[in-house]
């Protein structure tokens, strides 16, 4: 369509220039007169005495048609010129005004504020946790050329918490495709050091999902080395000793039981990792905190593997028995205080009777009954 304007203007416009006699097309005159067919055809000798007056007559008839077919032509020309040239009138002005009102300028400035917008709106709506509102602006832009600014934007937030990051890593969770994925987890994990994010539920959470990108859809075949050891088992090393320390000491044990509420998955994941400390962790061991702790979980399932796990963690780490001494008789308080609770459950009940036969690893005549009575219920009450 473009080009058939483009032409019909170029015509106008040389049908406007040209001089009336070369528009008038007027034909040079023809002594051609075609001989009938029966004369060709040797039929007939004669063509006729009133053939070249019949010839003649017909050529003047059909010249007459050109000429007439030519003025309408000509005039239609002439009247699309003159459109033309209003159209070209019409054009200087603009073509004037265009570079002092600067609007091709403008209407630059106005697409970089509306994606400068968009691009708001994005990151708000994955701070907010609105992921699919977050996508289909991202598809609009076409955000994934400038996709580093996203999480530029999260981070640099000064009212940035744990929560952001968290609604970040769901949003990269939808992206489709794998490499893509690849390239925010190897961006994002040098955002989280400064803060020591990876030591929290959200580092947790990026080692698990890293693992879904860093891994062959078997599982266990790395497709790459250097992002397995960075994006995952770094990650995952990270968080785990942070989740044990809170076990072994106490410190920022809130964040535990908030795991086990809020992501009981991830919970479940490191689970067996938390009760496998290296010695030189279990030498900040704090026994009141770490043997009161069961009962401050979430879930009642949670509370019973964990008596089961520190029972089972300080009979295999601490052989000698002064040690256990003191630690055995202050877990069977605490379980003491937690058996309400626990009988509640038709699944943690079962494991009641399990847990306190389990007491007798910590020795002979060190039954659950015997270690209950060195230490009075009522000293663990608060624990409930």
């Amino acid at each position: 369509m473009v080009n058939r304007f483009v032409v019909c203007c170029l015509v106008l416009l040389l049908a406007n220039e040209a001089k009336p006699e070369s528009i008038y097309l007027q034909p040079d005159a023809s002594s051609y007169c075609p001989i009938p067919k029966d004369v060709l055809e040797e039929k007939n000798a004669n063509p006729g005495a009133d053939f070249w007056d019949k010839c003649v007559k017909s050529r003047q008839e059909d010249e007459e048609k050109i000429k007439q077919s030519v003025a309408i032509v000509k005039e239609h020309l002439q009247n699309q010129t003159k459109v033309v040239s209003k159209i070209q009138q019409n054009y200087k002005q603009v073509s004037q005004i265009l570079p002092t009102k600067n609007i091709l300028t403008e209407l630059d400035a106005s697409r970089r504020v509306v994606a400068e917008l968009r691009s708001q709106v994005l990151v708000a709506a994955i701070e907010a946790d609105r992921i699919q509102d977050a996508f289909k602006q991202y598809m609009i832009l076409g955000a994934w050329s400038n996709w580093k600014s996203i999480v530029d934007r999260i981070f640099e937030n000064p009212r940035r918490k744990w929560r952001h990051i968290e609604n970040l890593l769901g949003f990269i969770r939808i992206l489709p495709s794998r490499q893509e994925r690849t390239e925010y987890y190897r961006y994002l994990k040098p955002k989280m050091v400064p803060k020591k994010d990876y030591e929290s539920y959200v580092g947790l959470m990026f080692a698990i999902d890293a693992r879904n990108v860093v891994y062959a859809p078997d599982g266990k075949t790395a497709l790459n080395q250097t992002d397995e050891q960075d994006l995952y088992k770094t990650m995952l090393d990270a968080s785990t000793r942070y989740f044990r320390r809170a076990v072994l000491t106490g410190i920022n044990r809130v964040y535990l039981r908030r795991l086990d509420q809020n992501h009981p998955d991830l919970f479940d994941t490191i689970f067996e990792s938390l009760f496998n400390p290296s010695d030189s962790e279990l030498n900040t061991l704090h026994p009141w905190r770490m043997t009161e702790l069961p009962c401050l979980l979430y879930r009642p399932m949670t509370k019973a593997r964990v008596f089961q796990a520190l029972i089972d963690m300080l009979a295999k780490r601490f052989k000698w028995p002064k040690k256990n001494e003191y630690y055995a008789p202050m877990m069977a308080g605490f379980l003491e205080v937690c058996l309400t609770e626990l009988q509640k459950h038709k699944d943690t009940n079962a494991m009641v009777d399990g847990l306190k036969k389990s007491f007798e690893k910590f020795g002979k005549d060190k039954n659950y009954n015997v270690l209950l009575k060195k230490i009075g219920k009522n000293v663990h009450s608060y624990a409930g």
